[in-house]
């Protein structure tokens, strides 16, 4: 968690000179194609509930989460951590094919605005 608070410590001077905290976005890309299926879908979805449980340990983070396929499918958009955990069982997987090029241009998208 140490190594998490190091990356997650963006920091900007206000007009007074002080030294303030801004929102830190997390963006999620889970793969649910069908090569995920089963026990790599499970796992993915531990994986993500585990990073959630450190984030809320943090102030001012926004998770944005989505599923991906063949096609991009937002689920989670900027919400707390522990409002995101409470959704993530419902994340669907599809098994369907891939398209990697939509998929990073959708997340380059929600970086960017």
């Amino acid at each position: 968690s140490k190594q998490l608070d190091e990356v997650v410590e963006f920091r900007v001077k206000n007009e007074s000179g002080k030294t303030t905290w801004t929102k830190t976005c997390f963006y999620f890309c889970l793969d649910c194609s069908g090569s995920m299926k089963g026990v790599r879908w499970q796992s993915i979805k531990t994986g993500y509930k585990l990073c959630l449980d450190e984030l809320a340990k943090m102030k001012d983070i926004s998770v944005t989460s989505f599923t991906f396929d063949d096609i991009v499918s937002p689920h989670i958009q900027d919400l707390s951590p522990a409002e995101a955990k409470e959704l993530a069982d419902k994340l669907p997987f599809t098994g369907k094919g891939t398209n990697y090029p939509a998929d990073l241009a959708y997340l380059i998208k929600c970086i960017q605005s």
